[in-house]
Formats: C-alpha cells, sequence, structure tokens
C-alpha cells in the first residue's frame, strides 16, 4: 500500500475543509431561518387582588380591586383587553373587563419592565363585586370559584391567564347571592353547546 505524497495529504485536508465549511454553512442558514420565523411568545405577569389603600392623609383606608399587567419580556407588546372566564362544558362563562374613563384605555404598548394598572374603589363603586359575584358565579359557587381566571390579550393573538389572588376570591365568595338586579350575560350556542358570555363595568 502505497503512502500518500505531501500535496496528496494536502488535496485531501483541502476536500475536508470544504466539507466542514458546507455545513457549517448550512447549519448557520438553518439557525437564520429558525429565527426569522420563530415567534416569541409574550412574558407577561398579571395579577388581580383585593387590597386596601391607604392614602397616609389620615383620611380612612378604602378596599380596592387591584388589576396589573407587567411585561417581563425584552420586546413590546400590545396590549388589547381584560376578560375573565369560569367554569367548563355547558356551564361556562367568559366575560369582558371594561374600565371607565378614568382608566388608560385598551390597546395599550407596554415597553420592558412597564406595568398596565387599573383600580377599583369599592366606596364609589360598592355593587361592583355583587354584579360580578352574579355574573361569574350565579349558583355553582365553589366550581366557578375554583376555575375562575383573568385573561389579558394581546395584539399577536396571545392569551395569557392567570388565577386571581386569595383575597379577591374571598372577596368574592363574600358577594354571592347579594346582587339586587339579574346578570348581564347572553348565552350563545357554539359547536352545539351554551356558552354565556357577559360584560362587567365599573
Amino acid at each position: 500500500m502505497s503512502k500518500l505524497s505531501f500535496d496528496q495529504w494536502v488535496q485531501v485536508a483541502i476536500a475536508v475543509g470544504t466539507c466542514v465549511a458546507a455545513v457549517a454553512t448550512f447549519a448557520v442558514v438553518l439557525v437564520s431561518l429558525w429565527l426569522a420565523t420563530r415567534r416569541p411568545k409574550s412574558d407577561l405577569k398579571l395579577t388581580v387582588a383585593k387590597m386596601v389603600a391607604i392614602v397616609g392623609d389620615g383620611t380612612p383606608m378604602e378596599d380596592v380591586i387591584s388589576f396589573r399587567v407587567t411585561n417581563l419580556g425584552e420586546r413590546s407588546v400590545v396590549l388589547t383587553g381584560i376578560s375573565w372566564i369560569a367554569g367548563s362544558g355547558k356551564n361556562k362563562i367568559a366575560m369582558l373587563q371594561l374600565f371607565d374613563e378614568y382608566t388608560p384605555q385598551f390597546p395599550q404598548t407596554l415597553k420592558h419592565a412597564e406595568t398596565f394598572g387599573a383600580d377599583v374603589y369599592l366606596k364609589d363603586k360598592p355593587k361592583w363585586l355583587q354584579g360580578f359575584a352574579d355574573i361569574m358565579v350565579n349558583e355553582r359557587v365553589e366550581p366557578s370559584l375554583r376555575t375562575l381566571r383573568v385573561q389579558v390579550g394581546t395584539s399577536l393573538g396571545e392569551t395569557i391567564s392567570a388565577k386571581p389572588q386569595d383575597t379577591f376570591v374571598e372577596a368574592l365568595r363574600g358577594a354571592v347571592g347579594t346582587a339586587e338586579k339579574p346578570a348581564d350575560y347572553r348565552t350563545f350556542k357554539i359547536f352545539g353547546r351554551d356558552f354565556r358570555w357577559g360584560i362587567h363595568r365599573f
């Protein structure tokens, strides 16, 4: 078996290098295509809680329902609205949360680390919890409270859901059955199932 000459070794090395370069180029192209076509998910923190507002000027403390959405991601996110969902199957109900003219309206653009906030002062809206409970909880109290989720939508079609904090759930449980007027919702047929949709204002 004859040995390869120096020139032949050089040619082999060039051929191997060419193959390695071709594989590397192909890998770079694949990664570039993946980066160009992938759509990173929004990273949002969504919370709803019943809190106490302390002004600090001697006025009494006030009960507040606090909504907060914080953008934890690096890219900006456009929020399109806040809604609620509870129940399952034929007892499933969804509700759109509307805010008054003193609250920034949707759509809202959040840059990295920015927060959207809305507060409902129960002193000014004493029937807020009762109206909410009448729509979202009705007669199925514990199943509704257990499955209750607050949601925020984005302009990319995403829906981020979160469980309300315990302070809100307990306040809602205490408000069940105290509403003075019927719930404002409509029932729709979707794929043969009843689906209720309500609107809640404050």
